[in-house]
This record gives C-alpha cells, structure tokens and sequence, in this order.
C-alpha cells in the first residue's frame, strides 16, 4: 500500500525530503510500492504541484539493490521541467546523484524518473551511522514552461525525438556558459561595482539594443564592458538568464523590476512572461500599483482589464487601505478610473475578468 511521510522543507528550487526509519521501511515494501513525499510547490509557481516517489523494489527489476526515484506532476496542464535528484550525507555532501539537469515534458498526472537511483544496502550504511540515522534526498526543480500543449503540437512521444533532445542538449550547454567567465568577452558592472561576465554574441542575438551597443563605434564593444549603475545584481542575473537559456526564476520578486529591463534592452519574450504573470497574480492588494504600470509601458489590454477588475470589485477595493493610492495616480488615469466605476461599463469581451 503506497503511503505519505516525511517531511518537505524548501529553499527555492531545492527541496529536502527527510525520512526517518529507512531500512525499516524499504524492507517492508512490496515490489512495486510507493513510498511519497508530502506535495511541494516553487512559490513563483504556486498554482503547480509536485511530489517525490520511493520504489524501494522496482517492478521488472531483478537486481535486488536499485533505488527507483520519481517526480510525479500533480497538475492539469502540461509542463517542461527541469529536475535532479541527490541525497545529502550529514556534512551536505552530494552522494547518489547525477549532476545535469534532466529536462522532460510533463502530461497531467506523469510520473518520470529512474530505477537505477542508489544502491540500498550503501544508503542503508549512510544511515545507519548517522547521528540522526535519516535519509535526506534533495529535488532540484526547474519550471520551463507551462500550458506548453497549448501552445505547441507535442506529441506523447515528442521527448524521445533525437531533435527534441538535441535541443534540449544546447539548452545544457548555453546555461553551463551563464555567469561563466571562461571564454567570457565582455562584462556587465551594476549597482555597487558588481560585476558579471557575458558573452557578446549571446546579447546582440537576443536584443537589438545590446547588438547596436556592441557596434564597432561604441564605448562599449571597444572597452568590453557595459555599465549599468542604476540596475542590481539580481535583475542583470534574471535578464541573463532570459538571454542564454529563455527563462527567469524569481520573477514575483522582481516582476516590475523585469518588465523594466524588458522594454529597455526589447527583450519582447521577457515582456510576455512578465504581462503573463501580471495577470496572474492580480488582485485587490495591487491593482493600483498593476495600473501605474500597464499605463507607463502602453499595455492597452492589461489596462483595459484592471480597469474592469476594479469595477466589479469597486466596493471592497473601497473599504481596503490601499484605495489612497488612487489619490498618487495622475490626473487623466485617474479619470479613467472615476468614470469606470460612475458608467460600470465592463467591457464585454473581458470574460474572464473574476471579482477579487
């Protein structure tokens, strides 16, 4: 009978699973049972659901050592993923484990990993002499994309295309080369003096502004360096990433931040997955702050639909602490939202505008 226990504790992306009364457990398993982690999210994917599984004996499997591991998908959309798995001996050290991402298309309900994770009888001696006498296995998970089925024709066998992986393949290499100095020709100086290394061919290819800045005539190309001392560390890092391997992490942390440095470097993808989450996380608490920024980046439909947010929700948007913010939006905006909230004129079109 498959069972949950332990306990997950989380530091975005990893996630620790500690077990206590391992060899006890394993032994009793029948083959083909499940042993579960409690379920985990990312906290900028809170929508998304994720949980670990143990065979301790693996169906189809004769050799009595192996180890299965699993990542299960809890969720009714598809999704890439980028995951690995490792357990921790009690000085942190990494032992069991493959270091490279392993990156697969996730069908609602999937269930993907391996049978051939660790050897028991070495994990039980990790255990056993042990001061705590737990297993601690860690999950590093990645979310590439989500809702991809909608957006792309992915066929149930489309992972084991020798294309697919090809890619998947440059994707490795291209994020090994991110804030790697090796083979670095340029470098990025932000706020405090800190520095990061680029790679001039990754940025002109990505942004239009960063391939006019690299021309042979600027300061910048011909010094190698490019300063932007008004941008912290962590943003350069998220715009990095977007650049070399087409995705951000953190990015409720530092959405408006992003959406900035978006329309600054037209960096046009980065743009839609900040609109995207703007959309996603809207709510009483900041529609006025989420308005401020649809009208200063012209993004008509976003301001057409907070617009119509707060008019079904113009009441309790009324009796919350936040409603003096109205008083900090210019004169013309502010007109529009006096004359939303007098005609409640909801667009009809917005269907899915929901009261907050």
């Amino acid at each position: 009978m498959d069972h949950t226990t332990g306990y997950i504790t989380t530091i975005d992306p990893r996630f620790k699973w500690k077990l206590a009364d391992v060899s006890t457990r394993f032994m009793k398993c029948e083959k083909g049972e499940k042993i579960l982690s409690p379920m985990f999210t990312l906290s900028d994917t809170a929508d998304l659901y994720w949980q670990i599984y143990l065979i301790p004996k693996p169906i189809n499997v004769t050799d009595p050592e192996p180890l299965g591991i699993y990542l299960k998908s809890l969720n009714t959309v598809s999704c890439f993923v980028g995951y690995k798995f490792y357990v921790l001996d009690e000085r942190d050290k990494k032992i069991f484990y493959v270091d490279r991402w392993t990156r697969e298309i996730f069908a609602p309900g999937a269930i993907i990993g391996t049978n051939n994770f660790g050897i028991k009888s070495k994990i039980f001696e990790l255990v056993d002499n042990s001061a705590s006498k737990n297993l601690v296995i860690i999950c590093e998970l990645e979310l590439m994309m989500k809702n991809i089925d909608n957006r792309y024709s992915v066929k149930p066998n489309m992972v084991n295309t020798s294309e697919w992986w090809f890619k998947l393949e440059a994707l490795d290499c291209f994020e090994r080369l991110l804030f790697n100095p090796q083979h670095s020709d340029i470098k990025f100086i932000v706020k405090g003096g800190k520095e990061l290394p680029a790679h001039k061919n990754f940025l002109a290819a990505r942004s239009p502004v960063f391939d006019a800045m690299l021309g042979p005539n600027f300061k910048e190309s011909q010094e190698n360096e490019i300063k932007i001392e008004d941008m912290d560390i962590e943003i350069l890092k998220e715009i990095l990433r977007f650049i070399y391997i087409g995705k951000v992490n953190k990015i409720d942390h530092l959405l408006q931040d992003l959406l900035i440095a978006a329309d600054r470097y037209q960096l046009e993808g980065l743009k839609e997955i900040c609109k995207q989450r703007l959309y996603e996380t809207l709510s009483i608490d900041n529609a006025i702050d989420y308005l401020k920024v649809a009208d200063l980046f012209h993004l008509k439909q976003f301001k057409k639909f907070i617009l119509n947010f707060i008019c079904l929700n113009g009441e309790k948007m009324g009796k919350h602490p936040y409603v003096d913010q109205l008083a900090d939006l210019d004169k013309s905006l502010s007109m529009e939202v006096l004359q939303k909230l007098l005609v409640k004129d909801i667009d009809k079109d917005d269907d899915t505008v929901t009261n907050g």
